[in-house]
């Protein structure tokens, strides 16, 4: 169900209230060994996806004057599903490193395409922790 702009906006206000209320416990990030292989996918390539999702929500995302960027999951999922399937994987995995912050512990599609995902840091900061990395 498709949500106005002003809807949108309060509700990225209502999500910076509770995102200073509620803090996640942030995970710092594993460092990266060349030989580890976590799954299918190095953690090189788990680091290069969570950058490649990060600069989606910045691109495709609302900025606002207090620097927030935020971006409705369904927009996001439309836009990213096109690159990876695991867009709701790698949300959790930025949420767990402090990148990204969203309520509730799962996003599904539909159901909560209106639910703002934003950015906790700003985008130069993000970058910087995942330099050298890709």
């Amino acid at each position: 169900m498709p949500v106005s702009m002003q809807q949108f906006e309060k509700e990225v206000t209502l999500l910076k209230e509770v995102a200073k209320k509620n803090p996640v416990d942030v995970q710092p990030l594993p460092p990266v060994v060349h030989n580890e292989k976590k799954g299918l996918f190095g953690v090189k390539n788990a680091h290069a996806e969570l950058i490649e999702l990060i600069n989606m929500i910045y691109e495709e995302g609302f900025k606002y004057d207090d620097g927030t960027v935020a971006i409705p999951f369904g927009i996001l999922f439309q836009c990213y599903s096109v690159i990876n399937n695991r867009v709701v994987g790698l949300l959790g995995k930025a949420r767990k490193y402090g990148f990204v912050y969203f309520e509730g512990e799962m996003l599904y599609q539909v159901k909560d395409d209106h639910k703002p995902i934003m950015l906790m840091k700003p985008i130069e900061v993000i970058r910087k922790e995942l330099s050298g990395i890709n």
